[in-house]
């Protein structure tokens, strides 16, 4: 794929992404079955989006830190320039401001965990790695776990990688096949993806699918019928559209509160086969079906969009929505930098990206950009599935299908020559009086030095017991020509005693035995009902 090609995939994705999520702005928070064609509300102006605002600051961050962003780098730029506290945005801006760390800042007492706040910002992951899944998938994970945790992950890593292929992959069955390979079989977003297809393919109708959907995959998103989307938009400048009235008489069962990803996760699916991939039919097919409708409608749109290019999307919907951004969510100041319309954020998301996706990005002698699709880099992967020897391309980063397999309990933190976890027990943050505490660390050797590491846990109050000691050491082997033993793992138990404070800050200290540098992990604890 040659560079001008690839800028207006970019700059589909989030025409399309603008479009959809306008087209759905007046239903949203609603149960619906309603009959679109258009837009229902004056568009002349921009309208602001959560979906794009947050992706403003994901590119404000690589811009700064470059590929090496990670889940804690995130949380500190959600932290300051984010100002939204509403649902799970609240709670993992709270939990890291409380020094709780990703994966469990979008983890504890999170009723939100499983919802739509991460996936609706999946695309910018997926326009700096066009072809690279595995890539993909890595950021999209280190983005959702700052503030979401099951479903809500799994959402999230489904659609970027899903998007990323769509820089090479048009076919709406692969480009599935492949989003599935990356996220476990038995969740429920993997399960309703699966049950619309199979109900498309039994040949059932658009009703009788949405049927099958909304029994087996219930969301309780439309159950606030209109309540806070009618806020939200009264924020937004958006009104109701009075000519399509709520749908009053839903059928289904009302889903669990918070519950919402692989509902959701289906009605995109709908959309896309139900409209046969024609852009129009198909994001008003999702915003027909009510719910969390701009969302998605505008991830349609956005997947649509790179597939099509920006100079194939429709020009009567692209001349009708306005391409200026507005913001809602987040600060808008001159060190963020919003991009002021889709074409400058294209522009500067397509200056990132090589820096990101160098392995699959090259420029000859006469400055011409390519972009070349994973599967040809390495011939013995099968198209683009999940293969253990492909993430030999992610350099020092985190296999992102082992992420996935992790427990939340499991905090990771990477150094340049060393990864780290921290791994809580059953009880996470939280502290009992006179009762048992563990704490695991594991350390995986990244250099070609075998080590002798020491582990302490510092800042704990004098009088807690510890069983054998707060200082512990490890072996640790050169990781070439070794295959566990470059990874090692000790645990720190002891019975906190006289609990008179309402939080305990310790910290992780880990040295290499005859060398002077020293890496650190913070570590909350908290007395109480956490």
């Amino acid at each position: 794929m040659d560079y001008k090609t690839y800028l207006n995939k970019v700059k589909g994705c989030f025409l399309g992404k603008t479009i959809g999520g306008t087209l759905g702005a007046p239903f949203e928070c609603f149960h619906g079955l309603y009959n679109l064609t258009f837009f229902q509300q004056d568009v002349s102006k921009p309208v602001p989006n959560d979906d794009v605002d947050l992706q403003l600051v994901w590119l404000y961050a690589l811009e700064n830190e470059g590929k090496n962003v990670d889940s804690e780098m995130l949380a500190r730029y959600w932290a300051s320039n984010v100002y939204a506290d509403f649902c799970e945005y609240g709670v993992g801006k709270n939990n890291y401001a409380a020094g709780i760390l990703p994966p469990l800042s979008g983890h504890l007492r999170n009723e939100n965990r499983d919802s739509n706040g991460a996936w609706i910002r999946s695309e910018i992951w997926a326009c700096v790695t066009p072809g690279n899944p595995y890539l993909a998938a890595y950021y999209a994970y280190q983005d959702s776990s700052v503030d979401h945790s099951g479903e809500g992950i799994y959402a999230s890593v489904f659609l970027a990688v899903l998007e990323s292929v769509a820089f090479f992959e048009k076919d709406v069955f692969k480009l599935t096949d492949i989003a599935l390979s990356f996220i476990p079989s038995y969740c429920e977003v993997a399960q309703a993806v699966k049950e619309v297809i199979k109900c498309y393919e039994a040949g059932k109708s658009f009703l009788e699918t949405r049927k099958v959907l909304f029994t087996k995959f219930p969301s309780a998103f439309g159950g606030m019928n209109g309540n806070w989307g009618t806020r939200w938009k009264t924020i937004n400048g958006v009104s109701v559209n009075k000519e399509a009235p709520v749908y009053k008489n839903h059928p289904f069962p009302e889903g669990k509160h918070g519950y919402d990803a692989p509902c959701h996760m289906g009605i995109i699916m709908m959309g896309w086969l139900y409209g046969k991939g024609d852009f129009a039919k198909s994001i008003c097919l999702a915003a027909d079906l009510g719910e969390d409708t701009d969302c998605t409608a505008g991830t349609l749109g956005a997947i649509l969009g790179i597939i099509m290019g920006a100079d194939k999307l429709p020009k009567k919907w692209v001349n009708a929505c306005s391409p200026v951004i507005a913001t809602c969510t987040i600060v808008n100041d001159w060190k963020t930098r919003v991009p002021k319309d889709i074409n400058e954020l294209t522009r500067r998301i397509g200056k990132v990206m090589p820096s990101i996706n160098d392995l699959l990005t090259s420029v000859d002698e006469n400055g011409l950009v390519t972009i070349k699709p994973f599967s040809e880099i390495d011939p013995a992967i099968d198209g683009f599935k999940y293969r253990k020897d492909g993430v030999l391309f992610l350099d020092n980063m985190d296999d992102p299908v082992e992420l996935l397999k992790n427990s939340p309990n499991t905090v990771r933190k990477n150094f340049s020559r060393l990864r780290t976890k921290v791994i809580y027990d059953k009880n996470f943050v939280r502290i009992t009086e006179n009762q048992k505490k563990e704490i695991k660390v594991e350390l995986d050797n990244q250099s070609i030095i075998n080590h002798y590491a020491q582990v302490k846990l510092l800042n704990a109050p004098s009088n807690w017991v510890f069983e054998g000691g707060n200082t512990k050491s490890m072996s640790l082997a050169i990781r070439h020509g070794s295959y566990f033993e470059h990874v090692n793992q000790v645990t720190f138990s002891f019975i906190p005693q006289e609990l008179k404070e309402s939080r305990y800050d310790l910290v992780v200290e880990i040295s290499y035995i005859g060398e002077g540098e020293k890496y650190y992990i913070p570590v909350v604890l908290f007395n109480g009902n956490i």
